[in-house]
């Protein structure tokens, strides 16, 4: 609701600070209103610098395990695969949205084709 347009943390710590300004319960706001706010706020925030599922642990040996399998049974895919994995980085590149880009980098890393 508030902060359904920021793309950056750093732009909901703006928007909160221009909020806080005339929602704060001392600034005359509503403490009904200022809470519903900080609490969307905190989940923005938290939702933001939460690592995604798929850089789990669980998820990089899973997807080991089937880069495993294809390799052993379709080599001319897992080849595929492998240079997907090269050219990925630079595709990702060149999209706004860095956070998405550093985490895919981060998964081919850990996945390591």
């Amino acid at each position: 609701m508030y902060f359904d347009n920021c793309k950056t943390i750093e732009e909901c710590k703006e928007l909160y600070k221009r909020l806080a300004k005339t929602m704060h319960p001392d600034m005359g706001g509503s403490t009904d209103d200022f809470q519903a706010m900080f609490d969307e706020y905190t989940e923005v925030v938290a939702d933001m610098t939460a690592e995604p599922s798929f850089l789990s642990d669980e998820y990089v040996t899973l997807a080991k395990a089937v880069a495993g399998v294809v390799k052993a049974q379709k080599p001319e895919i897992y080849k595929t695969l492998e240079g997907v994995a090269r050219f990925a980085p630079a595709v990702l590149s060149l999209f706004e949205d860095n956070k998405t880009a550093k985490n895919v980098n981060k998964f081919l890393g850990k996945l390591d084709l």
